[in-house]
């Protein structure tokens, strides 16, 4: 985020935690956040075998009369074979990210104005707004939001957050191009906001790891190449992700490689769910 983008005022009361790197269950939206579980497949029971019954003894064999051909005998049907025991298949361990619905941090809703895009890089932003207590990261949002449609945008600038606690929030749909007060075209870029200013503060481990989990779903989930993940700076003229959490960069691509190999999805956190995690990072409950 360029300077420009600094907000004042104090944050609303926040709602709840869920942490990065818990596994729960998809979603993804198609362009945002993660799409519920699918139902499971209900297999059918398998059918009760009949008692056996046993077979009339065999009748002595008989010459067949002359001029004419024998009857074949009836064959027995063949007996059911056995039904195999589906063995269970080990597949990969998948990170399952859980992502706060706008629902959940109590977003406006978007306005007129979004232009779709397709994804194809992914870049690392911060707010340039000092971020000392994490519960007021969800209220912090909502400035952000509200100062960026103030300026004519339809939506807070970026498509996903992460606070200090590593939680991970929806913000812009991933399917529209973000916003920028700098000189760079964010089309095709998944932009992935991490809240405070690292110009003053340094990234907690907690921040770094959900930074690194999102890079791993975009390339995971959307194919973006992991070697693309880059900061704000390295496209227009500002000091954003500022110098501590640019300088962590290489570390959170070589995490990000490690994340993506077995998969990583996302599970949306929507409704009375999403408002109890809220506002349990609100109260500073999550630690």
């Amino acid at each position: 985020m360029d300077r420009r983008t600094v907000l004042t005022g104090g944050a609303a009361a926040l709602l709840g935690a869920i942490g990065v790197g818990r596994v729960l269950t998809q979603a993804s939206a198609p362009a945002t956040t993660a799409l519920p579980p699918a139902d499971p497949t209900t297999r059918p029971s398998p059918a009760t075998p009949s008692p056996a019954v046993p077979s009339p003894p065999p009748s002595p064999p008989t010459e067949p009369s002359p001029g004419t051909s024998p009857s074949p005998a009836d064959e027995p049907e063949p007996a059911p074979e056995p039904a195999q025991t589906e063995q269970p298949t080990t597949a990969a361990a998948t990170l399952v990210v859980p992502v706060l619905c706008r629902d959940a941090w109590r977003a406006a809703p978007a306005g007129a104005g979004l232009v779709e895009h397709t994804l194809a890089r992914m870049t690392v932003h911060h707010t340039a707004v000092p971020l000392g207590s994490n519960p007021d990261a969800p209220g912090r949002l909502r400035q952000h939001q509200r100062y960026h449609q103030s300026q004519g945008w339809p939506d807070i600038a970026y498509h996903l957050g992460v606070d200090r606690r590593g939680n991970v929030y929806e913000l812009r749909t991933i399917r529209a191009r973000g916003d920028t007060f700098t000189d760079y075209d964010p089309t095709g870029h998944l932009l992935i906001l991490a809240e405070g200013d690292f110009d003053q503060q340094q990234p907690t481990d907690a921040q770094l790891e959900g930074v690194a989990t999102l890079l791993a779903w975009g390339a995971s989930a959307h194919g973006l190449p992991i070697d693309t993940a880059g900061g704000h700076r390295d496209h227009a003229s500002t000091s954003c992700p500022g110098d501590a959490l640019y300088a962590r960069l290489p570390d959170l691509r070589r995490r990000a490689v490690e994340l993506a190999g077995p998969g990583v999805s996302t599970r949306s956190v929507c409704g009375d769910e999403g408002r109890a995690a809220v506002a349990r990072i609100e109260s500073g409950a999550d630690g």
